[in-house]
């Protein structure tokens, strides 16, 4: 029989605490009166909680009454605490134990409900019971830290190395990896917004080619073309040869040496790039899919195309940017928790795709700026004939970290190439 919970471990620390208070410190940022097994101990724990809380003592003495009237053993079991107590004992570590114990007893009532339920509910029910309850059980609580003065200072000492190691990603326009400090940064969450067929997923391509040749995991959750035609955009691109052709199969014969090349230059990357194709997921659902990416080999850099067709997991009595911010919040705290970029490709909306575009120009406005880190516009002058070369304007609209401005490109649209204008007009 499965015994999740731990008495002594409980003991040992409202004990410890008792004998001196200033132990409770050290467990106040893991542990709620919640997460004890034994009824009596939750009432202990909240008793001594809430006496600190008024900066009164909670020690042997001012507890004697509670015990004695509200404690099965009275007297005797706050003797057998304090038998318990040890000034040199870690503490904290038998906080994270009774609080994960706690989380198992959670996780497995869960499970148990589920059980019962999974004769006569349906699976997408089921599903959404699962997916919430896992979100109820909160498992960051043990790293959560509490910095003073000297370990800031301790902290940023140690991390100049590890900082000075992680490469940004670039975009290999000079103007705007110089605003992005070199390039998406990990743990950021990039909005890149364009109209349709205005460029956004070449120059996401060309973001995940700079990454595959720094030897960088990537994964590309393409939700609206197949990976067939994806895959031939890449080739095409490092080839320089029309897509179309490629995807036909109409070679000329002086470029099958240059597509073998770009092949095999591919066939080095395979081991680093991943996709999923024609799904829509929810950003819950991309997780789990990124967990099963990470399984697979480290991931540094994801893209998603595009968050207006993302699945949402609850659209009842909510508007549209309502429904894409409760996406984004999410895709922001799993670039965090991965320590990856994420860049998020995104409409503009269709009566601000010329001319000069700012956050409310986002298809879903607010819902996807306001919790990203960068987000950047791209769109065509108006007057520009219909062709597959074009003059386009790029702009930082935000950036947590670094410059805001623009820029101007020369967009190949055949070959998927963009090219900075050195004399541009920004």
């Amino acid at each position: 029989m499965r015994q999740l919970f731990n008495e002594e471990a409980e003991q040992i620390i409202l004990g410890t605490i008792i004998v001196k208070n200033m132990y409770y410190a050290r467990v106040s940022d893991i542990l709620e009166a919640k997460h004890f097994i034994v009824v009596d101990h939750q009432k202990i724990y909240q008793k001594i909680v809430d006496g600190l809380s008024n900066d009164d003592v909670s020690d042997q003495v001012t507890l004697g009454n509670f015990f004695a009237n509200e404690i099965n053993g009275g007297h005797e079991y706050l003797r057998q605490l304090l038998s318990k107590a040890s000034v040199i004992v870690d503490i904290r570590k038998y906080a994270f134990q009774v609080l994960e114990l706690a989380k198992k007893r959670q996780l497995e009532e869960l499970l148990t409900t589920l059980n019962n339920n999974l004769e006569s509910a349906n699976l997408v029910d089921v599903m959404n019971q699962l997916d919430a309850g896992i979100t109820q059980i909160d498992t960051t609580a043990e790293n959560i830290q509490l910095f003073g003065v000297d370990d800031l200072v301790q902290d940023w000492a140690n991390n100049i190395e590890k900082e000075n190691n992680l490469k940004p990603i670039p975009t290999k326009l000079p103007s705007l990896d110089k605003m992005l400090n070199g390039g998406l940064q990990k743990g950021g969450l990039y909005v890149l917004a364009a109209s349709s067929g205005g460029g956004k997923t070449f120059f996401s391509q060309n973001i995940i080619l700079n990454a595959l040749k720094c030897d960088l995991g990537a994964y590309f959750v393409s939700m609206e073309m197949q990976k067939r035609k994806i895959f031939t955009r890449f080739i095409a691109m490092i080839a320089q040869i029309n897509s179309f052709r490629i995807l036909k199969g109409n070679i000329y014969q002086h470029e099958e040496p240059i597509l073998q090349d770009a092949i095999k230059q591919w066939e080095g990357y395979k081991k680093t790039f991943l996709i999923t194709d024609l799904v829509k997921l929810s950003a819950t659902k991309i997780e789990s899919a990124l967990k099963r990416a990470i399984r697979k080999q480290p991931i540094d850099l994801m893209v998603i195309d595009y968050a207006q067709i993302m699945e949402l997991s609850d659209a009842r009595n909510m508007n549209e940017a309502s429904l894409i911010k409760e996406n984004v919040v999410k895709l922001a705290q799993i670039a965090k928790k991965y320590d990856i970029s994420i860049l998020l490709l995104s409409q503009l909306t269709k009566d601000k795709i010329s001319g000069r575009v700012g956050l409310g120009s986002l298809k879903g406005s607010g819902g996807l700026y306001e919790d990203a880190d960068c987000v950047i516009a791209m769109w065509a002058e108006e007057d520009q004939p219909k062709n597959v070369w074009k003059k386009l304007k790029i702009e930082v609209l935000k950036n947590r970290d670094g410059l805001s401005g623009g820029l101007d490109v020369d967009f190949d649209g055949e070959f998927g190439k963009f090219t900075e204008v050195t004399n541009n007009d920004f």
